[in-house]
């Protein structure tokens, strides 16, 4: 109730300096322009719970255990009030009631459509939910989910995601952190792949490749265990007798291929990848992994064994490689050369070669007659290797100046003295022999890899005519034949042809010494080599261009026969 006081304070009439002020008429919400005011919020209809849940079970939507699909039947109560139908719940059925019209159904095509799009959203949501199960998934989830939208890549490995992926993969961060780097690469390799292809080719299943990730993560858990294995070497953990074939991505256990088949055969092992190690045991002791491989020897040996074996004499000079090899996917029996091998042993063959030479590789290559280290040359790897060489301009370019201190230094084509020391080591008995020779008669001369004329040529031949740089001779005491080792060429020639003996395919400049030395002739020059090549079947002399007969001949020596004792 109002007081006395307060009404007399209302009634007081003001004075003149202080005059009543007219109320300020408020003003409508301001406009979102000049011209179109703003929309008006649209009121949400009010559906009550029992409407709501009988329209759940029409459309098969459990509200208590799925509340995501809540919106599916508000959305299919507001289209049957757009289109004037009510909905009444009666006896515990649903039905649809026309407002313009007294009329009632238990059916509804507006319903039957929201009902299988409520189908449609929770296979789906299943589908995902057993995807979800699966760890593979859910690493190509977080890296998607990392990489899309991302600009800075140093955004992209964050802690949390590397701990979720060690998590899904199963990798210990205290036991293994020597891993964490080979799945930061493989993050940092899917960001620069959704960069190149684009956002709309990139999907979470195709983001990252977690195969190839869980095998490269198996093949670093084998190098550590092998460094830290006072041999080298990995067995079994099963029969702990056998050396270890594959190593299993669910166990991590390293496996011989009997135990493997026998453990991972049943139950839930056999759904784990099997990834395949290799492992070479020293020839010499036996007890330590293999680290070279003798290429004269053909034997494989671990560091101290090689060392003791090859620390003098003639094993000084052997050639060396990995233990193991890797072969062609094709054909399986070569060794497997890489593109950028044949580029450069192709662009090396063409080099300071005049345009006549370099048309006749185009046309071998054409025919399909051209081959380096084995492999077919067709003419798109010519054109390719052309566009490698040194232009004309760039040959008579001046020096440049030493690069500054910290440029990157890189390495330079081999010397003549490295290719000579290369020549020696590959054949025990050549001696260096720096000349040019040239290829004599029709016939092409093909390239062997080593000096030996039964062994298979490397496919490089030099053609009639041609001249090539030698560095290295060697004399054949088995058949006589003189082999040089070819400069621009990884092999050797023979001076005389290989099906015919007497043949002499290669020569030297005039005025320079014979390519054959006085020693080769030693089998060439015996009593048989000089009678049998000049004389016929008939008894007739080769060189005698009047056909006389000459005398024939007899032994006069009795010799007596040979018998078994």
């Amino acid at each position: 109730m109002p007081t006395a006081d307060t009404e007399k304070k209302v009634n007081m009439q003001r004075t003149y300096s202080d005059p009543d002020l007219p109320q300020l008429l408020p003003l409508p919400a301001r406009p979102s322009s000049s011209y179109e005011p703003r929309p008006k919020v649209k009121e949400a209809a009010q559906f009550t719970d029992d409407v709501m849940q009988a329209m759940a079970e029409k459309l098969g939507i459990n509200v208590m255990s799925q509340p995501e699909f809540n919106w599916v039947i508000r959305d299919c109560l507001l289209s049957l009030r757009d289109e004037g139908w009510t909905c009444q719940v009666r006896s515990g059925d649903l039905e649809y009631c026309y407002k313009y019209k007294d009329e009632t159904r238990p059916y509804h095509p507006i319903a039957e459509a929201h009902r299988k799009l409520a189908e449609r959203l929770m296979a789906s949501q299943s589908d995902l939910q057993m995807k979800h199960l699966d760890p593979h998934y859910r690493v190509r989830h977080h890296v998607y989910r990392a990489i899309m939208g991302e600009k800075d890549v140093r955004r992209v490995c964050t802690p949390k995601l590397i701990e979720e992926i060690m998590k899904d993969l199963d990798v210990s961060p205290s036991d293994e952190p020597y891993l964490i780097r080979r799945i930061k690469t493989s993050v940092e390799d899917a960001y620069f792949r959704y960069k190149r292809t684009g956002k709309f080719q990139t999907t979470i299943e195709n983001c990252v490749d977690v195969e190839s990730l869980v095998v490269n993560l198996e093949l670093d858990r084998v190098g550590f265990m092998k460094k830290i294995s006072p041999s080298g070497l990995l067995y079994c953990v099963e029969c702990q007798t056998s050396l270890g074939d594959v190593i299993s991505a669910g166990c991590h256990d390293v496996l011989c291929n009997q135990c493997a088949v026998e453990t991972h055969s049943t139950g839930n092992r056999q759904d784990a990848p099997l990834v395949f190690i290799e492992q070479a045991v020293c020839a010499e002791c036996t007890t330590k992994s293999a680290l070279v491989r003798c290429q004269d020897c053909v034997e494989l040996f671990c560091y101290d064994c090689f060392k003791l074996t090859h620390a003098a004499g003639k094993r000084k000079r052997h050639c060396v490689g990995l233990p193991q090899r890797t072969f062609c996917f094709e054909c399986d029996t070569r060794e497997a050369v890489s593109r950028e091998k044949i580029l450069h042993a192709l662009a090396s063959l063409m080099a300071n070669k005049d345009a006549a030479y370099v048309a006749g590789v185009r046309n071998r290559a054409a025919k399909g007659n051209l081959q380096i280290k084995g492999q077919s040359i067709t003419e798109e790897i010519v054109d390719e290797a052309l566009t490698r060489l040194p232009k004309a301009e760039e040959k008579t370019k001046p020096l440049e100046p030493p690069a500054a201190v910290g440029a990157r230094w890189t390495p330079s084509s081999a010397s003549i003295a490295s290719i000579v020391s290369k020549a020696l080591m590959e054949c025990e008995d050549a001696e260096q022999y720096m000349e040019r020779v040239r290829v004599v008669g029709d016939a092409k001369v093909a390239v062997l890899p080593k000096p030996d004329v039964n062994t298979t040529p490397t496919g490089e031949f030099l053609c009639s005519e041609e001249w090539a740089d030698t560095v290295a001779r060697m004399v054949n005491r088995k058949d006589g034949r003189v082999y040089v080792r070819l400069r621009n060429f990884s092999g050797w020639v023979s001076s005389r042809s290989r099906n015919d003996y007497n043949k002499v395919v290669l020569d030297v400049e005039e005025g320079k010494p014979s390519l054959e030395p006085g020693t080769a002739q030693v089998i060439a020059m015996s009593r048989a080599m000089r009678l049998l090549p000049h004389m016929t079947q008939e008894g007739y002399q080769i060189s005698n261009a009047s056909g006389t007969k000459v005398r024939r001949f007899r032994t006069t020596v009795i010799t007596p026969k040979l018998r078994p004792t």
